[in-house]
């Protein structure tokens, strides 16, 4: 695993690379079920350690998901709830702009 320094990360925390690709996998299978190719490909997934009173996020001006860290090694299902519904905020998006 990757390591950095503490200061340069801030409030982004380093995510396993097979986490990683497991997330951007599901979020390309969310695209291809909801007929939203892009959607797996002009969306990137982060997680950060400052989202304590919320799951998750998407910020459609950087076109960006970001999961509370702790979900990456929490219960799959929630993981996987919340993907899915950061990731229809930003299908929605994609298809009908702002």
């Amino acid at each position: 695993m990757v390591t950095y320094p503490r200061e340069s990360l801030g409030s982004l925390v380093a995510m396993d690379p097979a986490a990683k690709r497991a997330l951007e996998g599901s979020l390309a299978r969310l695209g291809r079920l909801w007929d939203v190719p892009g959607l797996g490909s002009q969306v990137t997934i982060r997680t950060s350690a400052r989202l304590k009173q919320s799951l998750g996020s998407y910020n459609a001006s950087r076109g960006e998901i970001t999961l509370a860290a702790w979900l990456v090694d929490g219960p799959t299902p929630l993981l996987n709830e919340v993907l899915c519904h950061e990731a229809a905020h930003a299908a929605a998006r994609l298809v009908h702009g702002d």
